[in-house]
């Protein structure tokens, strides 16, 4: 068996996987990686709504929508594969998305703290897409792709692999489309994964494709495991990158043509 990851790496992503941030009255000790995920979460969705929509979105229907967001992935597997939804037995997802849900709901502050956070400093949101990316990645080939060789029914399919990764990392999209999620009334529609695949669908399913291709040269599950944290995580920084870059030149188009006018 051959090794493509330094080991400190390995070890550098098992620690970012597994830190945690305690010492905080009354609450359990809660992933870091899992905090900054329900962040651009919550902040992506009250971003999506608008300011002038966000009152018209009870608490209730907002907090369902976050944990869409949060869980449709691996929940759309769990009822593919005939498994119960883990999201139903995991306190810690409910408290981090309900404190961060409350930071970002209750007040303009908090929000308007973060968005004046990443457009002044660009490489802190794209840390923590990486940091993002390291958690949904982790979830991808850990739970969605390796999920289904230890499954009950106990079948090792490639395509039963590279679906269940692939929706794993790219579900809550797909739900979030499809009843227009983003919208204070909700209604059925065509997803535009469907028409168009999404960078969030081709990301999960290259990440997918590198983890089937490379995992068995690996040495154990933790090699894979990061290297495939790593690579979703890298994707996600680069179409970051990608499409700012893309906005910055459209911008520069767009000044030099209305001086030109």
């Amino acid at each position: 068996m051959s090794t493509l990851l330094h080991p400190s790496l390995i070890r550098y992503i098992q620690h970012l996987s597994d830190m945690r941030i305690g010492n905080v009255p009354f609450i359990p000790a809660l992933p870091l990686t899992e905090i900054i995920k329900a962040l651009l979460n919550v902040h992506a969705y009250r971003s999506a709504l608008g300011e002038q929509h966000v009152k018209q979105v009870t608490w209730l229907q907002g907090f369902l929508v976050c944990i869409v967001l949060g869980s449709a992935g691996s929940c759309t597997v769990a009822l593919i594969r005939g498994e119960p939804l883990g999201v139903i037995y995991n306190d810690e997802f409910w408290i981090t998305y309900g404190i961060v849900y409350w930071l970002i709901f209750s007040n303009d502050f908090m929000h308007s703290l973060i968005r004046s956070l990443f457009s002044t400093f660009p490489s802190v949101q794209r840390l923590c897409i990486g940091l993002s990316g390291v958690n949904r990645g982790y979830s991808l080939v850990k739970y969605g792709f390796d999920g289904v060789t230890k499954s009950a029914a106990g079948i090792d399919t490639i395509v039963g692999r590279l679906l269940c990764g692939t929706i794993v990392g790219c579900g809550a999209g797909f739900w979030f489309e499809l009843f227009s999620l983003g919208k204070p009334e909700w209604k059925l529609i065509t997803p535009k994964s469907f028409l168009s695949p999404s960078a969030n669908v081709k990301i999960s399913f290259w990440t997918s494709v590198a983890y089937l291709a490379f995992s068995s040269y690996l040495n154990d599950d933790h090699e894979a495991h990061a290297m495939g944290s790593l690579t979703f995580a890298l994707l996600l920084v680069w179409n970051h990158c990608h499409i700012s870059n893309k906005s910055r030149i459209a911008d520069a188009q767009r000044v030099k043509q209305g001086k030109a006018d």
